[in-house]
């Protein structure tokens, strides 16, 4: 099944990509931000922790965009003061991943000429927009046992496919600044993300965040002129 999503995800990336090219208003964004999130694990009491993305977006289409996106972050958690108190397990998990991921915009407002393009056609951009994303990647995870779970098993991969989902909103400042809000979720191959699994099957480790960026559009297609 992962490997089927894998491949449905690359066909899509490819297939927006083509469209752009056609389509030609094309710039690029890179992007930097920073947040908290939460790991949703096996060991309840999950702490939200500090977590740090950064990325470029490709401008395909007026309401498509396609992200190479990196993430790096912290999470922990205990079971201190849940129901499995008397377990005494704990974790500190120090984690890193890369994702592709497709950018839908739900809704626009404002738009804008901000450039010419190769064909001598207007480039239109809105001041705000609300989109939606979806994609797949790598996670690499180190998870640190604490408490009773100190003594369990250590056997286990550190290296997880991932899918990555969630939403998000943008204004941009001028012809160049953006700032953006994003919640996202990430639903990886793995059950060991907090280095405990209770049964050994399922997948039930999910990791939530909540990032502010700020992202800077740079005119590297040939042909294309931003004027605003």
């Amino acid at each position: 099944m992962i490997k089927k999503l894998f491949i449905i995800l690359i066909i899509i990336l490819l297939t927006t990509s083509v469209s752009g090219q056609k389509w030609r208003h094309t710039w690029t964004e890179g992007v930097i931000g920073g947040g908290m999130g939460k790991l949703f694990a096996d060991i309840g009491g999950g702490n939200f922790k500090p977590v740090f993305q950064g990325g470029v977006r490709f401008k395909t289409d007026k309401y498509w965009t396609v992200k190479a996106n990196a993430i790096y972050g912290q999470a922990a958690g205990s079971d201190l003061g849940t129901s499995r108190s008397e377990r005494g397990y704990l974790y500190n998990t120090t984690f890193a991943g890369v994702t592709a991921q497709l950018e839908y915009y739900l809704l626009v407002w404002n738009e804008e000429q901000i450039g010419i393009n190769s064909r001598g056609l207007f480039l239109v951009e809105p001041e705000w927009t609300v989109y939606t994303f979806f994609g797949g990647g790598a996670l690499y995870y180190n998870p640190e046992p604490g408490g009773d779970l100190i003594n369990g098993p250590t056997d286990y991969k550190k290296l997880s496919f991932t899918i990555c989902g969630g939403s998000g909103g943008k204004y941009s400042i001028g012809k160049h600044l953006t700032l953006g809000i994003e919640l996202g979720l990430h639903y990886p191959y793995s059950d060991y993300l907090d280095g405990y699994n209770p049964d050994e099957k399922g997948i039930s480790d999910l990791y939530f965040s909540t990032i502010a960026s700020i992202g800077y559009k740079l005119n590297l297609t040939s042909g294309t002129r931003l004027t605003k």
